[in-house]
């Protein structure tokens, strides 16, 4: 715990050095004084609207396994994204099935299944987002030389990650024996420690799936992640009305895309310094300065 604290900790901190570097702070006091509340009130609504979706999305996912009421789970909901942004590295993912396991006497393999089922329709919305943000990208935005691919090329690339988790979800739920086998084969070409990690996560997921028996039960897990990522791309549309930045319809796609991206590495409690950085990157994307951005 100790050497992942310390490693969160040095991440988020180089994290938060290259998110600060070049930030005028007078220009950031002038863009706080001239920001609008009216949108900011909004953006903090649809933060309570997102987790009403993930807590109805959620109590879909454990039907198969347990009956616990929406109240009863919004509270847990809220004590787990606390522990998620209190504690490194998302160690805070386990509270959840930890308080439904001592509430409900739901098992903690079972809830565990249900998050991981959560995290893969999640990574599927991200690369949609990102898809849609970057594709819909005015002529000439954010070319990046440097790795040799242009945005059009990455909003691909996103696609296609987009289209390989929806057939995988395809065959783990109507075809479950194939997508076993499909992990097995990509197993064998990881070294061992990892291929290992990938099994167990693998067969936690599938275990997740008892909650998706067809495609009808799939395309409904579908849509209520539709509605909580689309509450947040409105949350992020809010911001950007509050500090009268003029950007593209697709801007807040793509930097909510690219944000959820960059929180995935280990991050410092709160996701201080990754969060910054990400923010601040892909507002970047649309030629806002460093400063307004931060």
């Amino acid at each position: 715990m100790k050497k992942k604290l310390l490693i969160s900790i040095v991440v988020g901190g180089v994290c938060l050095w290259l998110a600060l570097r070049g930030t005028h702070w007078s220009e950031v006091v002038s863009e706080m004084r001239n920001v609008r509340v009216a949108p900011l009130i909004l953006m903090f609504m649809m933060l309570g609207l997102t987790h009403y979706f993930r807590v109805r999305r959620w109590r879909v996912l454990l039907r198969p396994i347990g009956s616990v009421g929406m109240k009863e789970l919004f509270g847990i909901n809220a004590v787990g994204f606390l522990a998620i942004h209190a504690l490194p590295f998302r160690l805070g993912e386990v509270t959840r099935p930890l308080l439904l396991k001592r509430r409900h006497n739901i098992s903690l393999s079972a809830g565990l299944a249900t998050i991981a089922v959560e995290r893969v329709f999640d990574g599927l919305m991200s690369a949609l987002l990102l898809f849609v943000g970057i594709y819909a990208a005015p002529i000439g935005f954010g070319e990046m030389p440097a790795i040799g691919m242009g945005v059009k090329t990455m909003a691909i690339a996103c696609l296609g990650i987009f289209l390989g988790l929806l057939v995988f979800l395809w065959l783990a739920v109507v075809h479950k024996d194939r997508a076993v086998a499909l992990i097995r084969f990509v197993a064998r070409l990881l070294p061992e420690t990892i291929s290992h990690r990938l099994v167990h996560a693998a067969h936690n997921f599938l275990d997740g799936l008892r909650s998706l028996p067809d495609l009808k039960s799939l395309c409904w897990i579908f849509f209520e992640s539709v509605w909580v990522w689309g509450v947040m791309v409105a949350g992020f549309w809010f911001v950007l009305r509050a500090f009268s930045l003029d950007l593209p319809w697709a801007a807040p796609f793509s930097i909510l895309g690219i944000l959820a991206v960059g929180i995935t590495l280990p991050n410092a409690p709160g996701f201080v310094g990754t969060y910054q950085l990400f923010v601040v990157s892909g507002l970047a994307l649309y030629g806002v300065p460093k400063s307004t951005a931060f």
